[in-house]
């Protein structure tokens, strides 16, 4: 359950796939992890933040530092969950 702003909702359903990668020295000093998450557009709108509140909430996960949500595609998915390019017909 995440909070948006008073309302409370339940982000589990438009989470497709996620994972945590060790970064090793990607990112820098200290512990962290790579989260990464691919989410379904849903009503409402279930962003990364949400995802990380609704892990603090279940889990405890207190990052130690504020949280950096870099997206790397959009586009649709298929009923297996990969991710498909829209603009991929344009390009053959």
């Amino acid at each position: 359950m995440t909070k948006q702003g008073m309302r409370t909702f339940d982000a589990r359903g438009a989470v497709v796939r996620m994972s945590v990668r060790n970064p090793d020295d990607e990112v820098g000093p200290g512990p962290c992890a790579i989260l990464e998450l691919v989410v379904r557009l849903v009503s409402p709108t279930v962003r990364p933040d949400d995802v990380l509140s609704g892990l603090r909430t279940v889990a405890a996960l207190e990052p130690p530092e504020p949280a950096r949500a870099t997206r790397l595609a959009q586009g649709m998915l298929t009923e297996q969950g990969d991710l498909v390019d829209p603009l991929s017909a344009d390009r053959d």
